[in-house]
């Protein structure tokens, strides 16, 4: 047995059914735009209501000291970058040959600001040698390592 239809949604049901494709469009768009300012207008509200955050403050720059680079020519490239690092540089490393045919490969053979793809100045060059620029440098600082390949130039 079927439901007899009673209603203001049957009234609107039996008007929609009645228009042409059109004003079925023109309906839904008209309903649609009918939405957006009622959304529009909830979201002014609510940002409204919201608390702006609180001003930043201004806070003094943490000091950064120089602690000089330790000197790790000769040191096995691990070590060197934790001795580095725990000093509180941020090293990384590059292979290079070497001239000085009494190191080994991954042995340190000099450590130098990093600046890309140029070399920087010179921190540890030498065994027991650290620059008055190594002795220098904040930490923080980028520092580049080089690593011995076991090849001379």
């Amino acid at each position: 047995m079927a439901r007899a239809r009673s209603g203001a949604w049957w009234r609107f049901t039996a008007f929609v059914d009645q228009l042409d494709y059109i004003r079925k469009l023109a309906l839904i768009v008209a309903a649609v735009l009918g939405v957006i300012p009622v959304s529009l207008g909830a979201y002014s509200a609510i940002k409204a209501l919201t608390p702006a955050p609180p001003a930043a403050t201004a806070t003094a720059a943490p000091t950064v000291l120089a602690v000089g680079v330790p000197n790790v020519y000769g040191e096995d490239v691990a070590i060197a970058v934790n001795e580095l690092t725990a000093a509180g540089y941020i090293a990384r490393t590059i292979p290079v040959c070497s001239s000085e045919f009494n190191l080994a490969s991954s042995k340190v053979r000099q450590v130098l600001t990093d600046v890309g793809i140029a070399d920087g100045v010179v921190l540890v060059d030498k065994p027991g040698v650290v620059t008055q620029d190594g002795r220098q440098l904040p930490r923080g600082s980028y520092i580049v390592v080089k690593v011995t390949r076991g090849v001379a130039c």
